[in-house]
């Protein structure tokens, strides 16, 4: 995304060796290209090398582990659905990817983040590619054509290796800002390339194509036609007239891409975390979103601490709000301006806002106030404009005399090789933080200790890790914070009826429901709790409650099996177990289970059927092998089977 100043005569600019005509790239600039691309895939590799160990986490277990529509990639209508309220609901293409993905390796997350990365690199070549295209058209040739290599490339290396994008990389099911990126970057690098081709209609079909792309990925992607439209207002056509008179046909196509990005949120895929029905105002989000955008771009250039999650949106006053205000306010004064009489500067400016404004303006996104991974495209206007008003600062200590400009350009390369390799150390570092999940979440901790999210994150964790205990005071911390968090009280509940606590369990799966009525998961494990206790019917009541509302889930069944079974209901049990094996047939555990029973109460043959059928879907399991032999053996068939 370029930027240009105006040519004046106090700010001549540096003399240039002969130009390739608009469009063409001589045959040193074709290598130079060909090394700054290099340069930058074997960095964004370097960078990223130990990327590939990080683990699930967060909402990569929704939207991945427990997801069973990547489970196959047949048929593609089922690859391309999602869980609801996931974070791949209504973002088809990106669960395509996922369900390749599963095909290939499982559930290892190596080839997920191989895939993240190669995504990202590719966004690093086209930024660079779209860059230097811009800087060497014939609007900017004169500025800026002998150097647009080597500022694309500088602009592009430094997008690539901020730390701030390690959200979008590492974090596995985040690849939908990247893959959006991707498909914006390649919108407008096909629209550039239409405009330079003799015979464009291919280029802008792909650039139609790619639009529709980024629609599939995810909604910010919404802002892309009206980007293409500023581009070529401000260095193609030159008047919204011409851009329309001249190509009215491809911006009709690519405001039809809205219709297919209509669709896909018709269904409100993530309803329970965007909207207004969630308590929070327009008004409320956006004082908290003044403060977002000014984090933003701190981070952008101070990259320290990050976050993985900012917790939820504050009642915030209008005194606590006014400085971000304030700051915002200016920056969108400077930026209408500009687009007024320094459009190439305001185009930067204007795209960094437009990119942003779908997350962080006026529809609340409930679940999250603050998100590093909304910056994966706006910072590429922030450092394509902070590279080119370097540019700018050392041309003109050139112009002093020949010894400031010996002196200058060694320097400003050497100040962006640093820069390079200060944010790639960074980056490097902040990967090393997801191999683990407790270290990322005490590292967020420690800049965000009042969030309770966090403190219930790192509680699951540790839980996984085997320190209960301490996940118990992270979980109770949570519910100091924010007492009607039903998941706390929830996992809570898990963390004490594993330590054997089990009505002080059923005292916090009891809070959860109040605030979470018909919450499933609770419902499950409180009917185990209650079965522990020995409150037999307790259970079965919950359970028979629970399968009014779902008739057709098999866990259900088995667990309701289970508490009859010591309430002394043999064979309502049986029955309840036979359906459960009849909804899953496939499931060796389920008819494990049933075989069980039916040995348990004295019918040894039917165990025995059963034990057989079992043992025909997983013939290595040891346990149904011993059953099989026990029942046998009590049906005095000892040397049947």
């Amino acid at each position: 995304m370029p930027l240009t100043v105006s040519n004046s005569p106090q700010s001549p600019a540096p003399a240039s060796p002969a130009l390739a005509a608009p469009g063409a790239v001589a045959a040193s600039d074709r290598q130079r290209v060909q090394i700054f691309a290099g340069v930058l895939v074997i960095c964004g590799l370097l960078v990223y090398a130990n990327s590939f160990s990080g683990v699930f986490l967060f909402d990569d277990v929704h939207a991945i582990v427990e997801n069973p529509y990547i489970r196959s990639l047949w048929p593609l209508s089922q690859a391309m659905s999602a869980p609801p309220q996931a974070t791949v609901s209504g973002r088809p293409l990106v669960s395509l990817t996922l369900a390749v993905n599963y095909a290939l390796g499982g559930l290892n997350p190596w080839g997920y983040h191989a895939f993240n990365l190669a995504v990202h690199l590719l966004c690093g070549l086209l930024l660079f590619g779209l860059v230097r295209r811009t800087l060497s058209s014939e609007r900017l040739q004169d500025r800026y054509g002998h150097a647009a290599p080597v500022l694309a490339g500088i602009a592009a290396l430094l997008w690539s290796v901020h730390p701030l994008q390690t959200e979008s990389v590492t974090y596995v099911v985040q690849r939908t800002e990247a893959m959006m990126g991707l498909f914006y970057l390649l919108t407008l690098y096909c629209f550039v390339r239409g405009c330079d081709a003799p015979h464009p209609v291919g280029w802008y079909v792909a650039c139609v194509a790619a639009c529709a792309s980024g629609m599939a990925c995810k909604e910010v992607m919404v802002t892309a036609p009206l980007t293409v439209l500023f581009y070529n207002r401000i260095f193609v056509a030159g008047s919204f007239r011409r851009v329309i008179a001249c190509r009215h046909r491809l911006y009709v196509s690519l405001a039809a891409t809205w219709i297919l990005l209509a669709i896909l949120m018709a269904g409100s895929p993530r309803s329970a975390s965007v909207g207004f029905s969630h308590g929070v105002s327009a008004f409320d989000y956006a004082k908290n979103q003044c403060i977002a955008v000014v984090t933003y771009l701190r981070l952008a250039f101070w990259p320290r601490p990050l976050v993985l999650d900012y917790g939820t949106p504050q009642s915030l006053s209008v005194g606590q709000v006014a400085p971000y205000a304030a700051a915002i306010g200016v920056l969108l004064t400077v930026t209408a301006l500009s687009l007024v009489y320094r459009p190439r500067i305001g185009f930067l400016a204007a795209s960094f806002f437009i990119i942003l404004a779908p997350t962080s303006s006026l529809v609340p996104i409930t679940t999250e106030v603050t998100a590093e991974r909304r910056m994966y495209l706006p910072l590429a206007a922030v450092v394509v404009l902070a590279v080119l008003a370097a540019y700018e600062l050392i041309s003109r200590w050139a112009a002093h005399s020949p010894a400031s400009s010996r002196r200058s350009w060694p320097a400003g390369l050497i100040a962006a090789v640093v820069a390079a390799g200060v944010l790639g150390v960074l980056t490097s570092q902040r990967n090393g933080e997801y191999h683990d999940e407790i270290r990322i979440w005490s590292d967020s901790l420690g800049a965000r200790p009042d969030n309770p999210r966090i403190h219930h994150s790192l509680g699951k964790a540790l839980v996984a890790r085997g320190s209960v205990d301490e996940a118990i005071v992270h979980y109770h911390r949570a519910l100091q914070l924010d007492p009607d968090f039903a998941d706390a009280h929830f996992n809570l509940g898990n963390a004490l009826q594993q330590k054997g606590q089990l009505d002080e369990a059923v005292a916090e799966y009891e809070a959860a429901l109040r605030i979470q009525p018909g919450y499933g998961r609770v419902q499950m494990n409180l009917g185990v709790a209650l079965v522990k206790l020995g409150r037999f019917q307790d259970a079965v009541t919950l359970y028979e409650e629970m399968l009014r509302g779902a008739p057709d889930s098999a866990e259900i069944h088995g667990n309701l099996a289970v508490a009859l079974l010591y309430a002394g209901r043999s064979d309502e049990a049986v029955a309840h177990l036979r359906e459960a094996v009849r909804l899953q047939p496939a499931d060796s555990e389920t008819r494990g289970n049933l075989a069980a029973v039916l040995l348990q109460i004295g019918r040894p043959q039917e165990a025995a059927r059963e034990f057989r059928e079992a043992l025909r879907i997983n013939p290595n399991d040891a346990r149904l092998q011993a059953g099989l032999r026990e029942a046998l053996a009590r049906s005095g068939d000892a040397t049947a089977g």
